[in-house]
């Protein structure tokens, strides 16, 4: 009975992880003259309950992830004291298959494990490529993205990024 009801639960999961879906929404950063911010127009995928998935400009590699379950799996360098994500990157074209994919990725994390984002500097030229290239097939129709991320007290972070329509 307990192997019937371990069974049952892990496909009703199975199908909880793969119905999720999101909503894309837009909007705009009024400037900041204080912060320094310029302000500027900003897209959010959301997955109730999930996370999100943030970017402000299409065509830059810049972009940033929320969870709203549990905390993301947070280590820092001693040396400088930089928090840390990494995660797994992969663009795929819209009949599932992989194109591309980007293992071990370190996104900046904040003090709360809840949000990470992408280093305006910390990458090389191939990955910020292949950054830009997953965010223009969003953009395009073309793909799909999917984010994978370890998560403290919580499964992994596992979220389908649909093209932005």
């Amino acid at each position: 009975m307990k192997k019937l009801l371990t069974i049952a639960l892990l496909l009703l999961t199975g199908l909880t992880a793969g119905a999720q879906e999101g909503t894309w929404t837009t909007g705009v950063n009024e400037p900041d003259e204080l912060k320094g911010s310029s302000g500027g127009p900003y897209y959010c995928y959301n997955i109730e309950g999930e996370g999100s998935f943030v970017i402000w400009n299409w065509d830059d590699f810049l972009f940033k992830i929320n969870t709203d379950k549990g905390l993301f799996d947070v280590w820092y360098y001693e040396s400088t004291g930089t928090r840390v994500i990494s995660i797994s990157l992969g663009l795929y074209a819209m009949d599932g298959k992989l194109v591309d994919k980007l293992e071990n990725l370190e996104l900046l994390a904040d003090v709360t494990g809840r949000s990470a984002w992408a280093s305006k500097d910390g990458y090389w030229y191939a990955t910020r490529k292949k950054i830009k290239k997953m965010k223009h097939a969003l953009k395009s129709g073309e793909g799909y993205i999917r984010i994978l991320c370890p998560r403290i007290s919580a499964p992994e972070f596992d979220v389908k990024i649909t093209p932005y329509n």
